[in-house]
């Protein structure tokens, strides 16, 4: 895992802009960048590559992006590219094909396309996260994912959420990974991706087979971090969500890490174990924090709580130890 950042504020004002433009030439997909205040511009981008593909977080000013098709003959990775405006809005022009994005809205583009892209911001900003990997990667018909090209795809559910919630978890823990982990990324990333591009185009069975169900243990994770307030979330209630036996989940997690039982505890003790060292919530009682995240009762919770962090939930609050 490699990871790369442009800050602006570390330039001289008017240097800004142009450092940025001349980046954006100069990457693996170049682009053309005009703004109607250059002299006003800032930016930060974070990039994380991993395998043969790669993700960018970035915050900047309003932009105006083009690659031309004289770019494209320049140079053309052939990467398939996900991004989703986190604030502000997109206004995306593929061929005779325009788009208009807001969050929680995901954007499928081509780099052997053509395009336009006008950001807007709020605030004066406008934020962003994308995904790119290799067309080459992604085991779907090429027709089929190039009829995805410009369209919209939703972001906050299926796996669409699963890739968003994905993406969010590499960009917070980028420092705990090393190279080693970048084409473990690779496979996982691409496994989302060709799931939400065989769901989007009603062909599932379209994925090859350990892909549908490692995509459908994605789904049962992102429903997990979904509904951890739910005190009746447990494989039982996963499982009916999902269709499926509980049976049929427990050999779904066979080779994961934990159980998903396990995954529930650990996740409801991390998130309470939060809000107990939370000086904002230093009010509020243990009680009512075990109830927030699920443990409906108190004395399993202070027991549940000792055996994972080897202290109270009250000592915890109090300064002791519980990492």
């Amino acid at each position: 895992m490699i990871e790369t950042v442009f800050r602006s504020d570390e330039l001289p004002v008017d240097a800004r802009f142009e450092a940025w433009r001349e980046m954006m030439r100069r990457t693996h997909v170049p682009l053309l960048l005009d703004s109607d205040r250059p002299a006003e511009f800032v930016a930060e981008q974070r990039v994380l590559s991993f395998g043969a593909g790669m993700m960018r977080v970035a915050t900047m000013s309003p932009v105006h992006f083009r690659r031309t098709r004289r770019l494209v003959t320049q140079s053309d990775p052939e990467w398939v590219h996900l991004s989703m405006a986190r604030k502000g809005r997109r206004y995306v022009a593929v061929g005779e094909q325009a788009t208009v994005a807001g969050p929680s809205l995901w954007q499928v583009l081509d780099t052997s396309r053509p395009l336009e892209i006008h950001t807007t911001g709020a605030a004066g900003l406008h934020a962003m996260v994308g995904v790119d990997l290799p067309k080459a990667l992604l085991p779907l018909p090429r027709a089929r994912v190039d009829q995805l090209v410009g369209r919209l795809l939703p972001g906050h559910e299926g796996f669409g959420g699963v890739l968003r919630e994905t993406l969010g978890h590499l960009a917070r823990g980028s420092r705990s990974y090393g190279p080693a982990d970048g084409p473990r990324w690779e496979e996982l990333l691409v496994s989302v991706v060709t799931s939400f591009f065989a769901q989007s185009l009603g062909a599932d069975m379209l994925a090859p087979p350990e892909m549908r169900q490692q995509a459908v243990v994605l789904r049962m994770r992102e429903f997990v971090q979904q509904n951890l307030r739910d005190p009746e979330l447990n494989p039982r209630t996963v499982a009916a969500a999902h269709h499926i036996s509980v049976s049929h989940l427990h050999r779904l997690f066979k080779d994961e890490d934990e159980t998903l039982a396990a995954l529930i505890r650990r996740l409801r003790l991390e998130r309470a174990r939060r809000d107990l060292v939370d000086p904002l919530l230093s009010t509020t009682p243990v009680h009512a924090v075990a109830a927030r995240w699920g443990f409906a009762n108190a004395a399993h919770f202070t027991r549940t709580f000792r055996a994972a962090y080897g202290t109270t939930p009250s000592d915890c609050r109090q300064g002791r130890s519980c990492e």
